[in-house]
């Protein structure tokens, strides 16, 4: 009759067993969930990159200018219809471009959007407008939007895959 007694009390323990695993399989994991200042604090950090960015197109520094892009091999480059994968084709790309360029009169970001995604990643979805004279004296003035995702490893936010479309008037 004793194991009669145990079997009757099993239904609610099994209930609350039930409930209890439900529970936790139901929790939600915040560990990846950011502070909203470690959120602003990275927010500045991408704007910072941006300003860097702008000034060393400005001035053509091509070490500036590569630091910004990502300089690991998962780096894709998406624009105007193609695609460039890795840091070493968008790196003579770039250098290839800058021999074109005799000034740049303007290089600016508008309606920046940054988000935080987590603490090592984060994207920017900017409109750009820039101008710049040819080596052969011609002014090209050039608006466009532009996607750069960023990640953020060993204390370095790399751009890991950039896309957009620009228009020359």
């Amino acid at each position: 009759m004793k194991s009669l007694v145990l079997f009757r009390h099993l239904p609610h323990r099994f209930a609350v067993l039930s409930l209890l695993l439900f529970g936790m399989g139901c929790r939600t994991d915040n560990s990846g969930e950011m502070t909203a200042a470690t959120r602003d604090e990275i927010v500045q950090e991408i704007a910072g990159l941006l300003d860097a960015y702008s000034d060393a197109v400005a001035t053509w520094d091509m070490d500036a200018i590569n630091s910004f892009w990502g300089s690991s091999g998962s780096f894709v480059f998406a624009g105007d219809g193609a695609i460039l994968g890795g840091h070493e084709e968008w790196s003579e790309t770039l250098r290839q471009y800058g021999e074109e360029v005799d000034r740049w009169l303007k290089f600016e970001y508008h309606n920046v959007h940054v988000a935080a995604l987590s603490t090592n990643a984060a994207t920017v979805t900017a409109e750009f407008e820039h101008s710049r004279v040819t080596v052969d004296g011609d002014t090209l003035n050039v608006r466009g939007a532009w996607t750069y995702v960023f990640k953020k490893s060993d204390e370095k936010w790399d751009v890991v895959h950039t896309n957009g479309t620009h228009v020359v008037f």
